[in-house]
């Protein structure tokens, strides 16, 4: 049940504060119970507001709540002139381990407005069906070494796929 809204894939790449390179890579398959996280909006069927969670393991256990979670705002959705206004990405308690067994935890709010010179957040290949609620497209995250936010201490990169469905309070 917590499985059928779809998933987001992630690939982390970079390099550790220990100067060890690292590519991680997971697939965040479980919708929580809570609907608010899992939403679309829109008032007048041109300008959609997106906001989904999606968890690593079975989000109702305390221990194990890793996720990732997307705020997006598109403008004149499927139009020649769509655009992307808003678009928050969050990575919480992701932990990466490495093949030497030392590990470091994301805790990361991506929001290219916060500091635009240091963060940036793309979304690519967009698309929504208003019937099924059916969302999808590719995502990177290009982050600066001295971030707030980035506990790598060097530079980050994050892509992923998101293919998902989200819903709709009537």
């Amino acid at each position: 049940e917590l499985a059928k809204y779809g998933h987001v894939t992630m690939v982390l790449e970079g390099t550790r504060t220990d100067n060890v390179a690292f590519k991680d890579s997971t697939s965040f398959k479980y919708t929580s119970l809570d609907l608010f996280s899992n939403q679309v909006f829109t008032d007048d069927q041109i300008d959609y507001s997106f906001s989904f969670v999606r968890h690593l393991s079975t989000p109702d256990d305390a221990y194990q709540d890793s996720k990732i979670e997307f705020g997006i705002k598109i403008n004149n959705l499927g139009e020649e002139d769509q655009s992307v206004s808003d678009k928050t990405v969050s990575l919480d308690s992701y932990t990466v381990v490495g093949d030497d067994n030392k590990y470091f935890i994301m805790d990361s709010f991506f929001d290219p407005i916060l500091e635009p010179e240091k963060v940036t957040v793309a979304f690519t290949d967009l698309a929504f069906d208003p019937e099924t609620n059916h969302l999808t497209f590719s995502y990177s995250i290009d982050v600066a070494k001295d971030f707030f936010n980035n506990p790598t201490g060097n530079p980050l990169t994050i892509t992923g796929n998101v293919d998902v469905i989200v819903l709709e309070h009537v």
